[in-house]
């Protein structure tokens, strides 16, 4: 019973946002309603590409063993950093963990959007003269 509660709550949730989000579009004109569109969209898309980023790293070995190396390196650190701060100070380890972790996130998101912008504007020549980009 407990678990439909919460999951009919997780509902209700999701249901305001949406009502809020209708409501909030009814009151933009046709340029700031297909600038929020276009903007949702390319979160959405951000998103989707972070769940399946395992996927892209299969597709990438040498960025995929870059990442690795990358992750390891800072596992390594952060085990010696606690082992050799007093206790009082591994909180304050953690924060700025967490504070890397969404500044990282910020940064790729911004860069997701640039990088989008940039395909879809100033890129658009190449599909005049038939080329096609695949990041291998």
């Amino acid at each position: 019973m407990k678990k439909i509660l919460e999951l009919e709550e997780e509902f209700l949730k999701k249901l305001d946002k949406l009502l809020n989000n209708v409501e909030r579009c009814r009151t933009m004109d046709n340029k700031e309603l297909v600038k929020y569109l276009v903007n949702n969209a390319i979160e959405r898309e951000y998103y989707n590409s972070l769940d399946n980023f395992i996927g892209v790293l299969n597709k990438n070995p040498k960025l995929a063993k870059e990442y690795k190396e990358y992750g390891n390196i800072r596992e390594d650190i952060l085990k010696k950093l606690y082992e050799v701060l007093p206790e009082e100070f591994h909180e304050m380890l953690d924060k700025l963990e967490n504070t890397d972790n969404i500044i990282a996130g910020i940064e790729g998101k911004a860069m997701f959007k640039e990088g989008l912008i940039l395909g879809v504007t100033e890129l658009n020549y190449l599909s005049k003269v038939g080329i096609e980009i695949a990041f291998i």
